[in-house]
């Protein structure tokens, strides 16, 4: 006879919650240390810089979105084929450009 266990559900970990100039200034700081210009990061590129997981950085950036500090758009990167491809990237705002969104 198999026996099968099951193991407890992990709790939910608790939503993150960021302060708006904790938050601005983090994504500043991101933004010079890499160096980039208008063309912005991509998601992969933003957790690889803040060593996180996929989970935590799509919530960062949502935050921060929804705040209206960043704005999504699309650039150009080379695929590993050598092929250049549009990605989705966010491009930090200009102070008189933020207004939260509705």
């Amino acid at each position: 006879m198999r026996r099968t266990s099951r193991m407890p559900a992990p709790a939910s970990s608790p939503k993150p919650v960021f302060s708006q100039d904790d938050l601005l200034d983090s994504l500043r700081e991101l933004f010079e240390r890499r160096g980039t210009s208008d063309d912005g990061l991509t998601t992969r590129e933003v957790a690889a810089a803040k060593g996180w997981c996929q989970e935590r950085t799509d919530r960062w950036l949502r935050e921060a979105w929804t705040r209206g500090l960043i704005e999504s758009g699309r650039s150009h990167r080379l695929a590993r084929d050598g092929a250049m491809r549009q990605v989705p990237v966010y491009r930090l705002k200009h102070a008189h450009e933020t207004q939260p969104r509705p």
